[in-house]
């Protein structure tokens, strides 16, 4: 298990146990890296997006799961990236600062980034996540609270993003990314800290159904979780959740406020979380997550 943590701009390497998914033997952590958003693996490499300074890094993943020889990939034009997501020979960035996905190729023996352009995303508002399934991509707009269902050119890896596939209607609370396991979408809402004059928001996670032929967000689905709670946690104790991960109906997520990592489990047949529990590990302000 790979955990960015935003504020000591570092990348954590965990353990997790076969048997019961529980996080351990971490590893000291890998520095160099500028207010790190999200992390995602692809083979033998690990992409960081940078929000800090604009750029994406890659390392060499070794055999025991390390990284090494992590570096700038050396992709421009980047505005505040906040996630990297590969996806066959193409790799998109989503850019918060300009409301755009920057698509660029993938050597696949290597693992660079080159011939780097604009996907041709429109209609994206402050995105800051993103999933695909199939044909398709799912970019969680932070600013106007929507997720937006974009086309995937299956020759170019160009997306088209409709307008009547900008979902705004969820009822979502700036939501941060998404998550998807098998015909589950899950969107993680950020929710607010509170302030002398606003109430505290916790964060929360909408579940919705994706129709399986056509991939739209299956109208009325979405519901918040509600087994969803970070357990020793008091109520005033503000927790966010920043990116989640899945595998053998365990979920995984970050939660940046708490400087943990909260565990669930995922019912395999309707896809909702409950038993949710803290990671002993504690981090610095964990923010992105990817497992291998």
């Amino acid at each position: 298990m790979y955990v960015s943590d935003r504020v000591a701009g570092a990348v954590t390497v965990c353990v997790a146990d076969s048997t019961t998914g529980a996080l351990g033997n971490c590893s000291a952590p890998v520095t160099g890296f500028s207010m790190p958003t999200d992390i995602t693996i692809s083979g033998s490499n690990a992409y960081v997006a940078n929000f800090g300074n604009g750029t994406v890094s890659r390392c060499a993943i070794g055999t025991d799961g390390t990284l090494a020889g992590c570096a700038n990939t050396g992709v421009l034009n980047l505005n505040q990236p906040t996630d990297v997501v590969v996806n066959g020979s193409v790799a998109y960035v989503v850019n918060f600062g300009a409301s755009s996905i920057t698509r660029c190729a993938v050597d696949a023996a290597t693992g660079a980034l080159s011939s780097c352009t604009d996907s041709g995303a429109t209609g994206l508002v402050g995105p800051i996540g993103m999933e695909i399934k199939g044909n398709h991509a799912y970019i969680s707009n932070l600013t106007d609270s929507s997720i937006s269902q974009c086309a995937i050119d299956a020759a170019t890896g160009a997306l088209t993003c409709p307008t009547n596939r900008h979902y705004n209607g969820l009822g979502l609370f700036s939501p941060y990314s998404v998550t998807i396991n098998g015909n589950n979408l899950y969107v993680l809402n950020q929710g607010a800290a509170a302030t002398t004059t606003t109430a505290l928001t916790q964060s929360t996670i909408t579940r919705c159904t994706l129709d399986a032929a056509t991939g739209d967000i299956v109208a009325g689905s979405c519901a918040t979780e509600a087994d969803v709670s970070v357990p020793g946690t008091s109520p005033t104790d503000w927790f966010q959740f920043n990116r989640m991960v899945i595998r053998n109906n365990t979920a995984y997520i970050t939660a940046r406020s708490i400087n943990k990592v909260v565990q669930c489990s995922v019912n395999a047949t309707t896809g909702a979380l409950s038993g949710c529990a803290a990671s002993t590990p504690a981090f610095n302000a964990a923010n992105g997550i990817a497992i291998r």
